[in-house]
């Protein structure tokens, strides 16, 4: 019985990892890059970050959140 569910289970396991690992480069810009605390605002796909959310929000227009 054992030897009969181990292909399934191993092709289960396969798909499973290829689902969870699968990142392509629009997943990036989805994502905000990582600000440090004492500037934690920005928007998903800018490398630019902000101490307030005014700051933000004046200078990219949108979607600003804390990213620290």
């Amino acid at each position: 019985m054992i030897k009969k569910l181990r292909l399934p289970l191993f092709v289960m396991a396969i798909l499973t990892i290829m689902v969870f690992n699968h990142c392509t480069e629009d997943d990036l810009l989805t994502e905000c890059a990582g600000c440090p605390s004492s500037s934690p605002w920005s928007v998903p796909g800018s490398t630019q970050c902000y101490q307030s959310f005014d700051d933000c929000d004046a200078s990219e227009r949108g979607d600003c959140t804390i990213c620290d």
